[in-house]
């Protein structure tokens, strides 16, 4: 699995993700741990995939956050020197 196709899933609302193959959907749900198990229908591996992304956020909000405090931190100490 590409890494372009990893960024188009993770990105794309609910109709782009509709207009996805079901395999292409499952694939990324496995790569992601995501589980579908009880999945029916297409809307169902869909909302598990949103659903997944909504709990994602807070992680890259604080990694975004103690990154920008990191390299802020890099700034001061290079000028210490």
């Amino acid at each position: 699995m590409g890494l372009t196709f990893e960024r188009t899933v993770t990105a794309a609302g609910r109709n782009q993700l509709k207009n996805l193959p079901l395999a292409k959907l499952k694939n990324y749900t496995h790569a992601y741990n995501i589980r579908v198990a009880r999945a029916l229908e297409k809307d169902d591996v869909i909302d598990a995939i949103i659903s997944a992304r909504v709990r994602w956020v807070p992680f890259f909000q604080l990694l975004d956050s103690f990154l920008a405090r990191r390299a802020r931190m890099d700034v001061c100490l290079k000028r210490m020197k």
